[in-house]
């Protein structure tokens, strides 16, 4: 009787996704992604710091040159600080996560700013033709 181990070191074993960063722009999640990462599919994982429960939202077909995921009306309270990690899908196979890194929360919002009324320009009117009939009265007769 032989015995044998049929794993082979860590060649099948996909990294976890690094030097990757992620803010909250008002009501948008914008993930920073490395120059030619190697996933398709990305989980990003996101909780409060008093908290271990996740939000978990997975970007799909993220192509090689796209540096950037956004996620659009993602419902953070800018009042909490949240802890991120991220982990890459390829093949079917979830990659080891990234360390948890904080979630920058971008506090300056669009200023509407609103510019003073212009100056009036002077009422020219222009005498239609309606404007220059005269209108004549005649006696009644």
């Amino acid at each position: 009787i032989s015995w044998f181990d049929t794993i082979e070191g860590n060649k099948e074993d996909l990294p976890a996704p690094v030097n990757v960063t992620a803010y909250l722009k008002n009501t948008t999640l914008i993930v920073r992604l490395p120059k030619k990462h190697v996933y398709r599919n990305y989980i990003v994982s996101i909780r409060p710091e008093f908290s271990d429960q996740y939000w978990k939202y997975e970007a799909t077909n993220v192509t090689e040159t796209q540096e950037t995921i956004v996620i659009e009306h993602f419902p953070l309270d800018k009042n909490v600080n949240y802890q991120m990690k991220i982990s890459g899908v390829k093949f079917g196979r979830e990659s080891r996560s990234s360390r948890e890194f904080p979630l920058l929360v971008d506090y300056d919002f669009v200023e509407t700013t609103i510019s003073p009324d212009p100056e009036p320009e002077e009422i020219t009117t222009k005498a239609t033709v309606e404007d220059k009939r005269r209108i004549v009265k005649e006696p009644p007769l």
